[in-house]
């Protein structure tokens, strides 16, 4: 037993060493930026300039899903990229990689699959450029994802000049009874510029946070939760919105807007509307909503020309909230 004993403790011994050597060896190696990043995803290959090109790099690469590093780069985009689930798009920084998209066939950008839940996605530090101009109305999303569930997140984004939506979320179709689109999600440093259609369009149950999020005069409107067929159940917290509509498209729009009837508690905090003359905000509203709940106002105001109010209610006009300069409000 004793020469058994020693037999062992020798090998093991040999074994912490050679451990030991291996995880010295990984320290260095990740201790230097161009070997890490091999080593914990797939490098995505940088761009040519060339929309046909680029397009079939980007593809190859969404096909193979987990974490794809992105360089520092434009990539110009012809075609809609299919996001698999728990796929993860890291770039360089929201200015420094770029995904322009010059699809104007109604198309969007980026998609997931209609019959699945796109669940454990993550896209960071990514800029996304639309073919339109300002105020230009043309039509595609920016991403456009169904059954975003059990983790997404979105954080440290760019996204200016999409006909559509900048973010719409929908139901899958795999599972039709289950009406969630978005669950443990969250949005953090965002920054939404000049979009044809709304800067957020979501359909159905919501489980979510927006955390520092700025949003500049979209055609439509910031936030919208819509209905689809289903009553849902919801949790929403908006906190440091910056929401400013300088442009005079953006006029007869909402920062807000809530199609669901019932059971969405939303709190939104430190929110901060500017609005320009040029948007002429006599008929903008901060939130409106045919809501049997009001939502929670902590801390929020608003600077520039006045709008008419802080909650237009649909369903019942005596409880609208008119326009001051602040608002601290809780349900």
């Amino acid at each position: 037993m004793q020469k058994k004993f020693a037999t062992s403790r020798g090998w093991d011994m040999h074994r912490i060493v050679v451990l030991w050597s291996l995880f010295f060896a990984g320290m260095l190696t990740t201790m230097t930026p161009a070997a890490a990043v091999t080593a914990i995803g797939y490098a995505v290959p940088a761009c040519t300039g060339n929309a046909a090109t680029d397009t079939a790099t980007l593809k190859s690469a969404f096909a193979r899903g987990g974490l794809l590093l992105l360089p520092e780069c434009e990539y110009v985009v012809s075609a809609t990229l299919r996001l698999p689930k728990n796929a993860q798009l890291l770039g360089a920084g929201y200015t420094k990689t770029v995904l322009r998209s010059v699809i104007t066939n109604g198309s969007p950008l980026i998609d997931s699959a209609p019959n699945d839940f796109a669940s454990g996605i993550r896209v960071a530090d990514i800029g996304f450029k639309g073919p339109y101009g300002n105020g230009q109305v043309g039509t595609g999303d920016a991403l456009l994802l169904y059954g975003a569930t059990n983790i997404a997140v979105f954080e440290r984004l760019s996204i200016e000049d999409f006909g559509g939506n900048a973010f719409t979320f929908k139901r899958q179709s795999k599972n039709p009874g289950d009406p969630t689109t978005l669950l443990n999600a969250e949005f953090d440093t965002i920054i939404i510029h000049d979009v044809g259609g709304y800067a957020f369009d979501i359909q159905d149950r919501v489980h979510a946070t927006w955390n520092n999020i700025e949003i500049n005069s979209p055609m439509l409107g910031g936030f919208r939760f819509r209905k689809g067929g289903t009553s849902n159940s919801t949790f929403i917290l908006i906190t440091d919105l910056v929401a400013q509509w300088q442009d005079a498209w953006s006029s007869k729009n909402h920062v807000v807007v809530f199609d669901i009837a019932n059971y969405q508690p939303i709190t939104l905090v430190n929110c901060v509307l500017s609005v320009s003359a040029a948007a002429t905000a006599t008929n903008l509203t901060f939130m409106r909503t045919n809501s049997t709940n009001n939502p929670n106002f902590l801390g929020c105001q608003a600077t520039g020309s006045p709008f008419k109010y802080w909650l237009a209610d649909t369903k019942n006009p005596q409880r609208n909230i008119p326009y001051s300069s602040s608002i601290n409000y809780r349900f």
